[in-house]
C-alpha cells in the first residue's frame, strides 16, 4: 500500500482549484477506472469539473457594450455640433439672428456643453432635460427651428432614446445572470477531491488483489507541485508581514525620538529673535563659548541626521506592495 501525500486543499486559490481537479481527472483517466472500481468517484469528479467552469470562465464584456459605446459617442457628437454652431452664430453677430441666438444659447450651454467630461447618466439627464425645456418653452423651440438646428435635434433625441433603451436591456441581462457563490463551489470540489484520496487509500486495503500503486504514484507526483505553491505563497506573505511590521516600528521610533528631543525641531535662533524684537546683536563671545556652542551644534546635527535616517526608512515604499495593499499570489 502507498500512502497518499497530504495537501491543504482549502489553501488553494480560486483558479488553482479547477486546475488541480483537471489534472487529477487526467491522471485517473490513464488507468483502468472500471477495473479499479473507481467509476462512481470518477463520475463525481467529472460533475465537479463542469461546475468548476464558473471559477475559470469570466463573463467578459457584455455583447451590448460595443453598441452602447457607439451610441454614446454619436449623441456626444450631435450635442457638441449644436453647442459649437451656437457659439459660432453668437460670434458672427448677425443682426437677423441675434434675437434667436440670445434666446437659445443659454439653454444650449447649460444642457449640452462639455457632456464628454460627464458620466453617461448625467449626459442622458442633460439631453433629456434639454428636450423637456424645448417642449414647454415655445420661444426656445421657435428659436432653435429658426436657426436651423432641427436635423441635429432629431438625431440627438433619437440616439439618446436608443442608448437609454439598450442600457436598460443590458442591465436587465446582467441582473438575470445566475448568482453563484464561488466559495461554495470551491468547497464542494475540495470535498469530492478529499473523498477521492480517502477512497484510493481505503481501496488499497480492501482490494489487495488490484494494483493501485501506479495511480497512487501519479497522485504523489502531482500533489507536491501544488503543496509547493501553497508553501511559497505562505512564505512570501510572512516576509511581507514582517517587513510591514518593521516599517511600522521604525515610524513609531522616529516619532518617539522627535517628541523626546525638541531640539531636533527647527527653531528661531536667539540672535534672530532679538533682532526681530529690535534688540542689537550681541558682541562676539569668548573662545571657550564658541567651542562649546560648536560642540553642541555638532551633537544636534548628529541627532537630526539619525532622525532623518529613521524617517527615510519608515517612509520608504515596500516593493512587495501594490497600491498600498499587500500583493498576494
Amino acid at each position: 500500500m502507498i500512502e497518499i501525500k497530504k495537501i491543504a486543499l482549502s489553501k488553494l486559490q480560486k483558479l488553482e482549484v479547477p486546475a488541480f481537479l483537471g489534472k487529477v481527472i487526467l491522471l485517473l483517466e490513464r488507468h483502468n477506472i472500471e477495473e479499479l472500481r473507481l467509476n462512481d468517484i470518477y463520475d463525481l469528479l467529472l460533475e465537479q469539473k463542469i461546475k468548476s467552469e464558473v471559477l475559470t470562465v469570466p463573463y467578459g464584456e457584455h455583447p451590448l457594450t460595443e453598441e452602447l459605446d457607439r451610441l454614446h459617442k454619436r449623441r456626444l457628437k450631435y450635442a457638441a455640433l449644436i453647442n459649437m454652431q451656437m457659439r459660432a452664430l453668437d460670434k458672427a453677430d448677425l443682426q437677423e439672428m441675434q434675437r434667436n441666438v440670445k434666446i437659445a444659447k443659454g439653454e444650449v450651454k447649460t444642457y449640452l456643453a462639455y457632456l464628454g467630461q460627464k458620466s453617461r447618466l448625467v449626459a442622458y439627464n442633460n439631453i433629456n432635460g434639454f428636450f423637456n425645456q424645448l417642449s414647454i418653452n415655445h420661444p426656445l423651440q421657435e428659436a432653435m427651428t429658426s436657426l436651423g438646428f432641427q436635423p441635429y435635434l432629431h438625431e440627438l433625441r433619437k440616439t439618446n432614446k436608443e442608448h437609454y433603451a439598450l442600457s436598460k436591456k443590458r442591465k436587465e441581462s446582467i441582473r438575470n445572470r445566475p448568482q453563484v457563490d464561488f466559495r461554495l463551489v470551491q468547497r464542494e470540489i475540495q470535498r469530492i477531491l478529499r473523498l477521492f484520496f480517502e477512497q484510493l487509500e481505503t481501496y488499497q486495503k480492501s482490494f489487495k488483489h488490484l494494483n493501485y500503486v501506479p495511480l497512487a504514484n501519479d497522485m504523489n507526483q502531482l500533489i507536491p507541485v501544488y503543496t509547493k505553491l501553497i508553501k511559497s505563497r505562505a512564505a512570501v506573505n510572512k516576509r511581507r508581514a514582517k517587513k510591514a511590521k518593521a516599517t511600522k516600528e521604525a515610524v513609531l521610533n522616529a516619532k518617539a525620538l522627535m517628541s523626546e528631543s525638541p531640539d531636533l525641531l527647527p527653531t528661531e535662533s536667539p540672535v534672530k529673535a532679538e533682532a526681530n524684537n529690535g534688540v542689537a546683536k550681541p558682541k562676539a563671545k569668548s573662545g571657550n563659548t564658541v567651542k562649546n556652542k560648536s560642540a553642541k551644534n555638532k551633537q544636534t546635527k548628529t541627532k537630526k541626521n539619525t532622525s532623518n535616517a529613521l524617517l527615510q526608512v519608515a517612509s520608504k515604499p515596500d516593493k512587495g506592495k501594490v497600491g498600498g495593499k499587500d500583493e498576494v499570489f
